[in-house]
């Protein structure tokens, strides 16, 4: 089955296994903002947690890029944004996390996700996987 990737599995394949997270992800999917997501939360570890020097965040951001380009686009206009909304809403949950759970229920893709809140709301709709798990 084919995998829609969150911005949080991204980021952890990539921390934990460098250019290497390419083969577990290429050929798949992600949603068309997740790249500035990822972007958001490196520049969060190095500019507010200190947790990556410069050095390391661009690399990490350069592999992301990398890894993205292998990755097909789910488009926001491809989805129904009602039913993103609806389900925002209804869980609780951003539009963006909603978006993902959308896009995999209409096009039968299983969530990659290490953010807990998601995986357990879009165990709900879809089948979910931990990066760990791929």
């Amino acid at each position: 089955m084919p995998m829609l990737f969150d911005a949080s599995a991204i980021t952890n394949l990539i921390i934990s296994g460098g250019r290497r997270a390419l083969k577990k992800t290429a050929g798949h999917f992600t949603l068309d903002l997740t790249g500035y997501e990822i972007g958001n939360a490196v520049w969060r570890l190095c500019s507010l947690e200190r947790k990556l020097n410069h050095a390391e965040a661009s690399e990490l951001v350069e592999s992301a890029v990398d890894l993205l380009g292998q990755l097909h686009q789910v488009r926001l206009e491809e989805l129904d944004a009602r039913r993103i909304l609806d389900i925002g809403i209804s869980n609780r949950i951003s539009f963006y996390d909603a978006s993902y759970v959308v896009a995999a229920d209409a096009k039968r893709f299983t969530i990659v996700t290490d953010d807990g809140q998601l995986a357990k709301i879009a165990k709900e709709y879809v089948q979910t996987k931990r990066s760990t798990e791929i």
